[in-house]
């Protein structure tokens, strides 16, 4: 095997699990009359959504 090859072999496995997996960490606060009600961490996947929301003709 050529380097090449291998190096086009880790693109072509890695890609999908790199974006699939990709994710942020967002904190999201609840607020009622300017004091804080509920806060919590929400792991959000934009990649992950786009491909599933993508359409494709």
């Amino acid at each position: 095997m050529t380097a090449f090859f291998k190096f086009c072999l880790l693109i072509v496995t890695v890609t999908p699990f790199c974006l699939t997996t990709s994710s942020c960490v967002v904190k999201q606060t609840t607020t009622r009359d300017g004091a804080v009600v509920d806060e919590k961490y929400i792991i959000k996947r934009p990649v992950k959504k786009f491909i599933q929301n993508a359409e494709f003709e």
